[in-house]
């Protein structure tokens, strides 16, 4: 038996949706705003169903790789990742609505299966709080990158 964990976190950016998600998709710079966190496409543009990204996380050799397959990309509203690692299962999902003509919400979702069985169980409040919480920071550090790049 499998059990999964959701966390979703959003922001209002003040930058035109198009704008907003070509920041967000731009794999490469999602360092600059996800801590520890590297971010590679296999190919030169991840930005199609089917296309694969790996992003490492932690520091210097000690961390894990997420392997990931694009399963939906509606730009510039949406790209569902389905997480395809060793020990990250699920789906990620980065969401980009309009709010106006200047600014845009952005919503990052993750739905993850609980590695570690019985374990992840009893982890899975413990897990769910460093999630949201991770997921907040990166929101935040977002908009600084931003505000700091303007």
């Amino acid at each position: 038996m499998s059990y999964e964990i959701k966390i979703s976190s959003s922001i209002n950016i003040n930058k035109p949706q198009k704008e907003l998600f070509g920041i967000v998709m731009d794999w490469d710079a999602q360092k600059n705003w996800i801590p520890f966190t590297t971010v590679k496409p296999f190919k030169t543009q991840a930005n199609k169903v089917g296309d694969q990204i790996s992003a490492f996380t932690g520091i210097g050799r000690i961390g894990f790789l997420d392997t990931m397959t694009i399963s939906k990309w509606q730009y510039p509203e949406i790209c569902e990742v389905k997480h395809t690692g060793k020990f990250i299962k699920g789906k990620g999902i980065f969401a980009v609505s309009s709010v106006d003509s200047n600014s845009a919400k952005f919503e990052w979702t993750e739905i993850t299966t609980l590695p570690l069985g019985r374990l992840g169980i009893v982890l899975l409040p413990f897990a769910w709080l460093i999630s949201k919480a991770s997921l907040e920071f990166s929101l935040k550090r977002l908009e600084k990158h931003i505000k700091k790049s303007n």
